[in-house]
């Protein structure tokens, strides 16, 4: 006789949610008059599963646009909120993982003729599925990007926000990756008439009993080329920080931005650039590359968590010199951070005999760098303000008991340049 042992199926994984897509295409000329709100939305979300882990959610693409560049206009009379945002679906299998989440794209973009919204609000942000006896899902945000590439594009009040969050998860935090928000002009006028805030922001997912995830943010930017104007008649705010998630042992945070080794060329991070174009703010520029680490929980059983490091990135305003024409870049204050700080170490358990409170983590401030080119490049600024601090995270306290030492921050507190 032959027997044979079959094992049991696998545990079903919550299904994929991937959005579709939404066009606005106004063509020939036409006018297109909303009346109230316009809301658009192409996220996905993704499935739950208990005994699996949960699905992937995949923003993908809203976009409003004049394709055929023959003019025509576009008028929302109310607020107007886009979003092609990605959610990943829970976890609450043993070992299980939390739904990656990715956003997708939202693009506004007149080629010519006019568009006008009295309030707008873009999103393709990404948050991973929590796992409540797993890993956190990891999220990568997508791209906001408001240009105008010829046309008149303007609006009230505007919010872009392209952040990445990791989902908590009791093994490990999942890690959130920051995306691209960038508003602006390749041709033609952008005006906000209120206020900007864009934001690419990174946030590492919590872990209650093992490591937090990673941040990272990445870019955004305020851009005029080759003719064309950008104006923002109120504050501006562009934030490209990096958070890690509080653990057993804190996530790192690192802000957006790069300096190429070889080229010196400032990547990505928080950014104002005018070539050849004109930018003009008329209030208050803030521009925050940071990086957070994220805090050590308090001992359980054991020593108190270590802070996670923070590490910024680069903050830039750049008027550039160009062959076709000066760039200028018209600021009425500008406050420019790019600051690291360390989690802080966890509080060590009490008991017979005491454990060592936790380490802070190492902070390290970043680059921030203003310039006017030589040529033709203009800069003016009311008021300026630049921080680049790097601050060490604050050490646990011992636990009560036999006289356990504290936790201590690193040895060096290491300032970034400016």
């Amino acid at each position: 006789a032959m027997t044979a042992s079959l094992g049991g199926g696998a545990a079903g994984t919550g299904g994929l949610g991937d959005g579709g897509t939404v066009d606005i295409d106004y063509r020939d000329g036409a006018a297109l008059l909303v009346g109230g709100n316009l809301i658009a939305k192409a996220d996905g979300l993704g499935g739950s599963s208990l005994l699996g882990s949960g699905g992937a959610g995949i923003g993908d693409r809203v976009t409003i646009s004049n394709s055929d560049g023959l003019g025509g206009s576009l008028t929302v009379t109310g607020s107007t909120e886009l979003s092609a945002s990605g959610f990943g679906g829970l976890s609450q299998a043993s070992g299980g993982v939390g739904g990656f989440a990715t956003g997708g794209a939202v693009t506004v973009r007149p080629q010519s003729g006019t568009m006008s919204f009295a309030a707008l609000t873009g999103r393709a942000d990404a948050t991973g599925g929590a796992a409540g006896a797993g890993l956190g899902g990891a999220a990568q945000a997508g791209q906001v990007r408001v240009t105008s590439n010829g046309g008149a594009l303007a609006s009230g009040d505007l919010n872009m926000s392209a952040n990445g969050t990791g989902g908590s998860g009791s093994t490990a935090g999942g890690n959130g990756r920051g995306g691209t928000s960038e508003y602006g002009a390749s041709a033609g006028t952008a005006t906000v008439n209120g206020n900007a805030v864009l934001e690419s922001r990174g946030t590492g997912g919590a872990s209650a009993s093992g490591t937090g995830g990673s941040g990272q943010g990445f870019q955004s930017n305020i851009f005029a080329v080759t003719g064309a104007t950008s104006t923002i008649q109120g504050n501006v705010t562009l934030d490209s920080r990096g958070f890690g998630g509080n653990g057993r042992i804190g996530g790192s945070g690192a802000g957006g931005g790069t300096v190429d080794p070889v080229t010196q060329v400032t990547l990505n991070g928080s950014a104002i650039f005018a070539a050849a174009g004109t930018i003009t703010i008329a209030g208050l520029a803030t521009l925050d590359s940071g990086g957070v680490g994220g805090n050590g929980l308090d001992g359980a059983g054991g020593p108190g968590g270590s802070g996670g490091s923070g590490t910024a990135g680069v903050s830039t305003v750049f008027a550039a010199n160009r062959d076709a024409g000066t760039s200028t870049i018209s600021i009425g204050s500008l406050t420019a951070r790019s600051d690291g700080k360390g989690g802080s170490g966890g509080t060590g358990q009490s008991g017979i005999s005491g454990t060592a409170g936790g380490a802070g983590g190492s902070g390290t401030g970043g680059l921030n760098t203003i310039t006017a080119a030589a040529g033709n490049g203009s800069l003016t600024v009311g008021t300026l303000t630049m921080t680049a601090f790097g601050t060490g995270g604050v050490g646990g306290a011992g636990g009560f008991g036999d006289g356990q030492t504290g936790g201590r921050p690193p040895e060096r507190q290491a300032s970034g340049p400016t």
